[in-house]
């Protein structure tokens, strides 16, 4: 309820939470004449969530008469069917009408909630729930679940592997887990699924822009980048100018510094020309002249030089005191 104001009311409500936290299995017993309350709806959201196993009464179901019965049904019908998995029993506890099948479905319930199933089996019931029925297309690409296990019990956990999981729609997902309950008889608890996603080795590697989007995103960058060089150099040249002359309205040394540069000409005198500087005379060098060694002198001189020194040798004259006679030839 909304607001609680008897403190036994507050404990009770206090005690069936921490009833419903430590149960395996729970029974929750409904009162006919009033029909599904709202606390009745809340205290089973709250088993739901906590996923435990759940068998429902429905009592003083003796007393009522046909009509009733059936506005009864209509509402469990429209009111509850998100446990459409828990087991409805119609009892009397005055009459002990119907209490002997609930120990039944308590017991399925709790080897429901418990049950182990392999890998194996897992991965060959994800793949016959996937061709009878083709996950969704995504982007025109299709989501592929590749395979399963168990990923505990109270209530059964079931881990699936594949692609583009994340992106799977809910009604696909409530087909699975009916799909799961009808092939392992797990009645009167509820189910986990949870999907994983493998990683993408590629992902980040490609760029699937194409040239134009390319190149827009550059120029939108680079205008981007203009602008905010265009504001920081306005930004600047408006503290300069602040600091020179002032904010308007203001008096104080900045103002009087400003009036006081004013003043000054703003032309410069005209240099005078420097004279050119005279170039000194060079000056004379100072080394003294080089003296020949005296063992240089008298250092003969070489063979060579000495054989072309000599005179030339006059020639020899022939017998016969004749220039170019000789010896008279025989008379043979």
């Amino acid at each position: 309820r909304a607001r609680v104001n008897e403190m036994i009311e507050k404990f009770s409500i206090v005690k069936t939470l921490q009833a419903i936290e430590a149960a395996n299995v729970v029974i929750l017993v409904c009162d006919a004449h009033e029909g599904v309350s709202e606390q009745d709806q809340h205290l089973l959201g709250f088993i739901h969530d906590r996923g435990r196993a759940l068998v429902i009464a429905i009592n003083k179901w003796d007393n009522m008469t046909d009509y009733a019965r059936a506005e009864v049904k209509r509402q469990i019908d429209l009111k509850l069917d998100f446990i459409n998995y828990a087991e409805m029993h119609y009892i009397s506890a005055l009459h002990g009408t119907g209490v002997g099948n609930l120990f039944e479905s308590v017991d399925t319930a709790y080897a429901a909630a418990m049950r182990d199933i392999s890998t194996n089996v897992l991965t060959r019931s994800l793949e016959a729930a996937v061709f009878a029925h083709q996950p969704p297309l995504v982007h025109g690409r299709r989501i592929k679940l590749r395979y399963a296990h168990q990923g505990g019990s109270n209530p059964p956990i079931i881990v699936i592997y594949g692609k583009q999981t994340d992106r799977l729609p809910g009604n696909y997902s409530r087909y699975l887990e009916g799909w799961f309950r009808r092939e392992f008889l797990l009645m009167g608890t509820p189910i986990r699924l949870e999907f994983k996603t493998d990683s993408n080795p590629f992902e980040g590697k490609f760029d699937n822009r194409t040239p134009l989007q390319r190149y827009k995103e550059k120029k939108e960058e680079r205008q981007i980048a203009g602008m905010k060089r265009k504001s920081a150099a306005n930004a600047e040249r408006r503290a300069r100018m602040e600091a020179a002359t002032g904010p308007a309205g203001t008096t104080g040394k900045p103002i009087a510094a400003s009036a006081k540069a004013a003043t000054k000409p703003t032309t410069r005198p005209a240099s005078k020309p420097k004279p050119a500087a005279a170039r000194p005379a060079a000056k004379p060098s100072a080394k003294p002249p080089v003296k020949a060694h005296p063992k240089a002198a008298a250092k003969p001189a070489s063979r060579k030089s000495a054989l072309s020194a000599r005179p030339a040798a006059k020639p020899a004259q022939r017998s016969g005191g004749k220039p170019g006679g000789g010896r008279k030839p025989s008379g043979r």
